[in-house]
C-alpha cells in the first residue's frame, strides 16, 4: 500500500465523538490539474473546505487528515431515503478519492480500496459497512463509480469477507410486494440455488450483484431511484401478464 502522510486537523470536524462503524466513499469531483491528495489536505488544514474527511487518496499517496475519534462534516445531509439507515458524522469513516485530471483515477481507486482493507482490519468493520455517499444519504456521489457500476462490484469483491452476505450475488431477482414476488421466483428457476438472491426492492442493496432483473410495473418504477445498475426488466400490463412474460423469459 501506498504511504499514508498525516496531516492532522481539528477543523470542521465533531471533536471525540465519532464511533467507527462504516467506511463512506466518496470522490472529490474536483478534476482540475493538481487537485490531487496533498492540495486536498492542505484545503481543509487552511480551514478553506466546507467539509471534512479522514482521508485524502490521490494515485501516489494518501493523506489522513482527521483523527478517527473525530466525526467529519461528510454525511449529515440527506439528499433523499437512504439506502442503507443509521449512517451519520458519528459513526463513521470517510474516505475521498481524487479524480483529478492528472492524476491516474484507477490507480487512486486501487489505493482507496487497500487502504479500505486496511481500516476494515483495524477498526473491526465488515465488508456490509463499507458504503457508497450514495448508499447514505442518496447523493450522487461517488460519480465515476455510480456511472460504472461495475466500478463498485469489483471494489466490494476485493474488499469481501468470509460472511455469506458480503458475497457478490451472480443474478438478483428484484419486485415490489406480494403480488409480483410469484413472478419473480418463477425468474430463478433459470438458476442454480446458490448463484441467486431474489427479494423485496425495499431490501435490494446496489453494487452487489453481476446481473440484475426488475420484475413488475411497481418495482421497474422504482428502480432508478435506487441504483444507476443496468438491469432487465420484466413486467406485463398486470400481474397476470408478468407471470406470462416471466414464464417467457425463462423458456427462450
Amino acid at each position: 500500500m501506498v504511504d499514508i502522510i498525516k496531516m492532522l486537523t481539528n477543523k470542521k470536524c465533531y471533536p471525540n465523538k465519532n464511533s467507527p462503524k462504516f467506511i463512506v466513499i466518496h470522490e472529490t469531483d474536483n478534476e482540475d490539474k493538481g487537485a490531487d491528495a496533498k492540495r486536498h489536505a492542505q484545503a481543509l488544514n487552511n480551514g478553506n473546505l466546507e467539509a471534512s474527511v479522514h482521508y485524502y487518496v490521490d494515485d501516489k499517496v494518501i493523506y489522513q487528515t482527521l483523527d478517527h475519534k473525530n466525526g467529519a462534516w461528510a454525511v449529515g445531509k440527506s439528499y433523499g431515503t437512504a439506502l442503507i439507515q443509521g449512517v451519520t458524522n458519528y459513526n463513521s469513516i470517510n474516505i475521498e478519492i481524487c479524480v483529478n485530471k492528472d492524476g491516474n483515477y484507477t490507480k487512486a481507486r486501487q489505493n482507496a480500496i487497500d487502504l479500505t482493507k486496511k481500516l476494515m482490519k483495524d477498526l473491526n468493520i465488515s465488508s456490509d459497512k463499507v458504503i457508497r455517499h450514495y448508499d447514505a444519504k442518496k447523493k450522487y456521489c461517488p460519480r465515476n463509480i455510480l456511472d460504472n457500476p461495475s466500478l463498485w462490484i469489483d471494489f466490494k469483491n476485493q474488499i469481501k469477507n468470509s460472511k455469506k452476505d458480503d458475497k457478490i450475488i451472480r443474478y438478483t431477482i428484484v419486485y415490489d410486494g406480494e403480488v409480483d414476488k410469484i413472478s419473480a421466483e418463477v425468474i430463478s428457476w433459470n438458476y442454480k440455488e446458490e448463484e441467486y438472491l431474489v427479494c423485496d426492492i425495499r431490501d435490494y442493496k446496489p453494487g452487489m450483484t453481476q446481473n440484475l432483473y426488475v420484475v413488475g410495473g411497481r418495482a421497474c418504477e422504482k428502480i432508478n431511484s435506487i441504483t444507476k445498475e443496468k438491469y432487465t426488466m420484466i413486467k406485463g400490463e398486470d400481474k397476470f401478464d408478468t407471470l406470462y412474460k416471466a414464464l417467457k423469459f425463462i423458456n427462450r
